[in-house]
Formats: structure tokens, sequence, C-alpha cells
């Protein structure tokens, strides 16, 4: 998914300076109006490949109590958004990864 590596290797092939603010889920960009508008329309092709799906986790709660703990270390090794929707749900984000992208 879109994370730091993504960022960096967004801003080191548009030559801009980058900043995500995940709060208020604003994108500032410093960059030449050129590269500017490759880069929005590099991340208006990135998002549009993301998907988004309800996963219910009230299965593991037979097996352990799931909190926040998991989601992060789950997240990196899957190359997912996990974003928690309730106790018994969490909605995954994903893309396709690109060619020569790992998670």
């Amino acid at each position: 998914m879109v994370d730091g590596r993504t960022i960096r290797r967004l801003s080191q092939q548009f030559e801009a300076r980058i900043k995500v603010n995940v709060k208020s889920s604003n994108i500032s960009v410093n960059s030449s109006l050129a590269n500017y508008e490759r880069l929005r329309r590099e991340i208006r092709d990135l998002l549009s490949g993301v998907t988004v799906e309800d996963f219910d986790i009230s299965w593991a709660q037979r097996l352990c109590r799931f909190n926040e703990q998991f989601i992060t270390p789950i997240a990196r090794i899957t190359g997912t958004y996990i974003e928690k929707k309730d106790e018994k749900t969490v909605l995954l984000h994903s893309h396709p990864p690109r060619s020569g992208e790992d998670y």
C-alpha cells in the first residue's frame, strides 16, 4: 500500500517535496508545475487501483484478544492499510503491486 517507501519513490521520481498529514487527509506538494501535474496524475492512478474490503475478525476473538497492537505488523507484512471499523470488523485497503515493487 502507500507508505513511506511509496512517498519517497514519488518524491524522487517527480523531484518533489511531499508531506502527508494523515489526521487531516491532506497532501502538500512543493515542485515545479510540470512535475506537480505528473505527480497528481500518478497519485490519482495509484488511488484508483486501491480496493477496500471489510474483513470479519470475530473468529480471532475465539483464539486471542485481537487489538490494535496486531494491526501495524500485519499491515507491514501484507502491504495493506488496515483500519479498525468496529470491534468485529477491520477495513483492508490494498492495491496490486507494481512491477518490481515488493511488500
